[in-house]
């Protein structure tokens, strides 16, 4: 192993912290939206999205320009990319 963080989730995966850093400024564009402040995941930002919302193909749309899942709403995956 190395240097990194454990995947909150499933531990036993570790992101590298190079990719850990990229991933995290990734994330930061698209944070104020996502939680609004609440860094503990309690409540739901300014976007509505639920954390069963933020799936691949959200952040394929938001960062590779693929379509947006039919579940998010135009105006707020519009407005994440």
């Amino acid at each position: 192993f190395g240097l990194g963080t454990r995947m909150p989730w499933d531990t036993k995966f570790l992101i590298e912290s190079l990719s850990d850093s990229t991933i995290y400024m990734a994330y930061y564009t698209v944070a104020h939206l996502l939680q609004g402040g609440d860094i503990t995941g309690q409540s739901v930002g300014p976007s509505g999205l639920t954390p069963a919302q933020c799936t691949d193909a959200l952040f394929d749309h938001v960062f590779l320009g693929k379509p947006a899942p039919p579940d998010v709403p135009a105006a707020v995956a519009a407005k994440m990319r």
